[in-house]
């Protein structure tokens, strides 16, 4: 697949997860989008072309954090699942 077909495919969901993002944001937090100061991408598909540009775009006055994008997300699950279920 090349890249410019990759990112016509997932174009539309990214303007799906910015829009709950924004959303997220005003609706929920009661703030402005320029109010968020700091922003953390975890997670595989904060690796997408164009997702992190998007996030900027809407939030021009964050800074862009970045946790372990391939592991961070299972460490959780695995915490989570520590905390629910206890050790075995």
């Amino acid at each position: 697949v090349h890249i410019s077909q990759l990112e016509k495919s997932i174009n539309n969901d990214l303007d799906k997860i910015i829009k709950v993002a924004v959303e997220a944001v005003t609706k929920l937090g009661g703030i402005n989008t320029k109010q968020v100061d700091t922003i953390f991408m975890t997670g595989g598909s904060t690796a997408l072309p164009g997702f992190e540009e998007r996030i900027k775009h809407f939030f021009p006055s964050s800074t862009i954090s970045h946790g372990d994008r391939f592991s961070s997300v299972v460490t959780g699950l695995g915490l989570t699942a520590v905390e629910r279920y206890g050790k075995k």
